[in-house]
């Protein structure tokens, strides 16, 4: 419609109350919870209980000795432990919030498609394992992120969405309603950098692979985690989360910013834009402020080039 202009619901990220609360001040519309180890405790998570209107999902704990929570490793003690760890905070997220929103708990999927057959379980035994989550934690949903593993570099962005699709699948023939998807930009950066790099000749350029993901994505996703994971050399550990630089075109900033305003306005309508950025200060989120500001003003540069458009008749080039 003329005039009207999408608006993204942008969340923030925290580990404690106090990241929370400056996130909020900073323009938030809600809150992803990341869990660490040392923020998982009982104190702390009874700080967090104080925004609960505001946290939309919970990131599973990333912990420094036992790594990530992955749907291809639920079956390890650990990780089912820490799977219903999130979730019991999920469910007493939605009894303070007292919004009746289901809290997003999200988990990473490790494998594409043709991976989980070479090296794990099947997507059935993946479902029953899921599947007794989603029946004990009645207000928790399930959303599934893709990872950076260097087997996925391997696997199409559309093999590792269709892994992703199965499971959901499976889990919705039961609790319908109660799966998605998170696009991590990071990773999706990561291993389509890291593609390019492992096939030279004939591959996919990292821009072509990317835009891969983001269609592949669409149909499923819930929410987006939005930083860059090219800038630099390394693109994995140090590389990851940071912020696009809207000067600094080497890193694709100007590309992926407008991109992702996009990409709002033809597919992630109904999805969260999770700022999830590294920070010199995390109780002063600086780079989280410049980005919700630059995220913003790409999309109102965006409806502006569609409202000419409109007067014109001459389409707008596009990426996506």
């Amino acid at each position: 419609m003329r005039g009207q202009m999408f608006m993204p619901v942008i969340a923030g990220k925290g580990a404690d109350a106090g990241e929370i609360q400056d996130r909020l001040k900073k323009g938030a519309d809600c809150i992803e919870v990341q869990l660490l180890d040392s923020s998982a405790s009982r104190e702390n998570i009874s700080g967090m209980l104080e925004y609960a209107p505001y946290i939309r999902a919970v990131h599973t704990i990333l912990s420094k000795s036992e790594g990530e929570v992955t749907v291809h490793g639920i079956g390890k003690e650990w990780s089912k432990e820490a799977l219903e760890e999130a979730c019991r905070f999920g469910e007493e997220i939605y009894s303070a919030a007292s919004t009746g929103e289901h809290i997003g708990i999200v988990l990473h999927c490790a494998f594409g498609k043709e991976d989980t057959k070479r090296y794990c379980d099947t997507t059935d035994h993946i479902v029953r394992g899921l599947r007794p989550v989603l029946e004990q934690y009645p207000h928790c949903d399930l959303w599934i992120e893709n990872g950076a593993e260097p087997y996925t570099c391997h696997q199409s962005p559309e093999n590792l969405a269709e892994e992703i699709k199965d499971i959901m699948t499976g889990l919705n023939r039961t609790h319908p309603g109660r799966t998605g998807a998170v696009l991590d930009t990071c990773h999706a950066l990561m291993v389509s950098e890291m593609h390019r790099r492992m096939y030279p000749k004939g591959g996919a350029s990292v821009t072509d692979w990317y835009i891969r993901y983001i269609r592949a994505f669409a149909p499923i996703v819930k929410e987006v985690h939005f930083s860059d994971g090219r800038t630099g050399t390394d693109m994995i550990g140090k590389d990851h989360g940071i912020h696009f630089d809207r000067n600094d075109l080497q890193s694709m900033a100007r590309f992926n910013a407008a991109m992702t305003a996009m990409l709002c306005l033809k597919y992630f309508d109904r999805a969260i834009i999770c700022i999830e950025i590294r920070e010199q200060d995390y109780y002063n989120a600086e780079n989280f402020a410049s980005m919700r500001r630059m995220i913003l003003g790409f999309l109102q540069e965006e409806a502006l080039k569609q409202e000419r458009d409109l007067f014109t008749g001459i389409p707008t080039r596009t990426c996506a």
